[in-house]
């Protein structure tokens, strides 16, 4: 192999030897160390300023520009914002380079499916390259009302139907 090789010396060269060490805090360049005090903060910030449920997406992450985001079912349209708005506090903070478009594709498609009519009408009426996501959460707002009889719908539509011929039977009462 090549490693049993010897490597032939000529005359007048000076010879070099390699020495191997490892690397810590102490011994790295200072912008290594730099970026381990960044990561290190970023990972102090995540850990107290935010919800466990937030961190714990972060932290699975290999890449934290790759964060995997999804509404909760029956999550109202505020908290949704709130929380996609922690997460891209944090994206920031850590530096990740995250275009406008994927922000604000990641927001829409994320939401629950009685938003899907609104999400659809934004598509078609913004530029999703230029707009912010907080402009994309004012316009949801407006059709909170809409969603909210949509939502109820569909909960009336998959609720127990037990439950509703209980309440339509008379009750038998012994004397």
């Amino acid at each position: 192999t090549w490693a049993d090789k010897e490597v032939p010396i000529s005359e007048g060269s000076s010879v070099t030897t390699t020495k191997t060490y490892m690397e810590n805090y102490k011994n790295v360049s200072q912008d290594i160390r730099d970026q381990l005090n960044a990561e290190a903060e970023g990972v102090q910030i995540i850990r107290t300023g935010i919800d466990n449920d937030i961190y714990s997406t972060v932290d699975a992450c290999p890449n934290a520009c790759e964060i995997k985001f999804t509404s909760r079912d029956g999550e109202s349209l505020e908290s949704y914002y709130l929380r996609f708005y922690k997460i891209m506090n944090e994206l920031v903070r850590n530096q990740c380079d995250v275009t406008n478009h994927l922000v604000n594709v990641q927001f829409l498609l994320q939401l629950q499916p009685e938003w899907q009519r609104s999400v659809t009408l934004v598509k078609q009426s913004q530029e999703l390259k230029t707009v912010s996501y907080h402009k994309l959460y004012d316009i949801l707002k407006q059709h909170q009302n809409e969603v909210n009889e949509l939502r109820a719908e569909r909960i009336e539509r998959t609720a127990n139907p037990l439950a509703l011929v209980a309440q339509q039977q008379p009750i038998y009462h012994p004397q």
